[in-house]
């Protein structure tokens, strides 16, 4: 990775600066972290079950929330960690501050991640022995969504629309499930594809359920009652989805889940949806070569007889649209990174008898173009992206991401910014120019940072070069 050129602006926040999630053997002891909320710790701090814990973890909760959202300077890199934390589920420190742009993030030590602690918005996690000396190793310390009502109680109201969006996408923030050795490795096989290929967006798990990949999400009729998600999505620059499936062994959950990757895919075209799967094979660096290649053996076997049981049609052959690769095949040793990875190479089982498998890049557009009358539509997740937290930051400048300025605007009638009249507008404005309006070096009335949320740092142009002519959107 050092010979690459990554796409993240700060070198010190590239891959090459992270701890090696898979290599480093930091999930010795186990595929899941040690979790500590404020809740659980003062209950043990009390019984003398836990010696030692940072005090900043430990603040008053109304003064941690205070400092966490009063604060302008630091609010949009708060929005994106909490943002990054609701749709990726788990995220280590270091993951949290490439997805910000903010190095402090990178130890929990900061203001930022001291406050969403002590408030009880979020968890801090260890893969390491529960009971640790008494200071975090910043490398190995992961973070997740707490249990708790701290966010609708407390935070939402004090976001405006824009910063709500960016934090939820529209979507209730909640715990859910937490599958901490396989989300860590979705999240870092994403973000390498955000820094070394070219991918337009990459999504986390909350916003890659079936219905939003492949039903709603693609302007089709919703999937209701199927509670699925992929683990992450890479979208490509022609709005192609590339569904991630981290897998570590083959259980007879595994074959159902090919099973209903395979019925999904023959039952919505890729011009309806520009969606296929790919299963990466992560078994433990700890296992035995012998048993590695027996558990992908069997992985290839589960796909193949998916695909055979649900073939699709000549026009949309499943077989097409749905691959595997291993996580040491992609990356063959910590911090390093094949050609394969590059062009996104899987195997695909296109093929018949002894060459059943066949490789095929899936980041060239000529390997499954999507039609040009689709593009567009498929294309708007790389816009909307553009307002979320969960997207790398240098992932966010998009032209023609939405105006939520401009959209709430036209849903109360308005034409302008509403300005308050000048009592002497012959003294402050001149004649025939309305108060707000720039002249000579002053710019024009802009609408306050918090009402921009994430495009707080992007400079928005005069009020008649933003008019948009597209539709307003519906859900975020």
């Amino acid at each position: 990775m050092d010979d690459l050129a990554s796409a993240c602006p700060d070198p010190d926040l590239a891959a090459t600066q992270r701890t090696d999630p898979y290599y480093s053997a930091m999930w010795h002891g186990g595929a899941d972290a040690f979790w500590y909320d404020r809740p659980t710790v003062e209950t043990w701090l009390k019984h003398g079950l836990l010696h030692s814990y940072p005090r900043q973890f430990l603040a008053p909760a109304d003064a941690a929330l205070d400092r966490l959202f009063d604060n302008d300077t630091s609010r949009p890199v708060n929005l994106a960690m909490l943002g990054t934390l609701h749709a990726w589920r788990t995220a280590s420190a270091q993951q949290i501050a490439t997805f910000t742009g903010s190095a402090r993030l990178r130890t929990p030590y900061g203001t930022s991640t001291a406050s969403a602690l002590s408030s009880h918005l979020i968890d801090i996690g260890l893969v390491e022995p529960a009971h640790y000396p008494g200071r975090f190793n910043a490398s190995t310390v992961l973070m997740r969504p707490s249990r708790s009502e701290t966010f609708a109680e407390h935070i939402e109201d004090r976001l405006s629309f824009a910063e709500w969006v960016a934090i939820t996408g529209g979507q209730e923030w909640v715990a859910g499930g937490q599958y901490d050795r396989h989300n860590i490795l979705a999240t870092e096989l994403a973000l390498r594809a955000a820094e070394y290929t070219e991918v337009s967006t990459i999504l986390g798990e909350r916003f890659c359920s079936i219905d939003l990949l492949a039903g709603s999400g693609a302007g089709l009729a919703p999937i209701e009652g199927d509670q699925r998600t992929a683990d992450a999505a890479l979208v490509r620059p022609d709005g192609m989805r590339i569904a991630i499936e981290m897998t570590a062994s083959n259980t007879k959950g595994f074959a159902r889940k090919a099973e209903r990757w395979a019925r999904l895919l023959s039952e919505r075209s890729l011009s309806e949806t520009g969606l296929c799967v790919v299963f990466v094979v992560a078994t433990p660096v700890t296992a035995q070569h012998r048993d590695v290649v027996r558990t992908r053996n069997r992985i290839y076997e589960a796909v193949a007889r998916a695909v055979a049981q649900f073939p699709g049609t000549t026009s949309n052959p499943v077989a097409e649209r749905i691959g595997v690769a291993t996580w040491r095949e992609w990356f063959p040793g910590q911090h390093l990174l094949s050609d394969d990875f590059l062009t996104m190479r899987v195997d695909r089982p296109t093929g018949t008898g002894a060459d059943k498998w066949q490789q095929a890049d899936l980041l060239d557009p000529r390997t499954m173009p999507i039609p040009a009358a689709d593009r567009a539509r498929l294309r708007a997740i790389v816009d909307n992206a553009a307002l979320l937290g969960q997207t790398p930051f240098w992932l966010r400048s998009q032209p023609d991401a939405p105006d939520l300025v401009d959209w709430m605007m036209r849903r109360a009638g308005l034409d302008d910014l509403p300005l308050p009249s000048a009592v002497k507008p012959e003294r402050i404005c001149g004649p025939g120019r309305p108060l707000g309006h720039g002249v000579g070096a002053i710019g024009s009335a802009r609408p306050p940072r918090r009402l921009l949320g994430l495009g707080a740092a992007t400079p928005r142009p005069p009020r008649a070069a933003a008019a948009s002519t597209r539709p307003a959107p519906d859900v975020f």
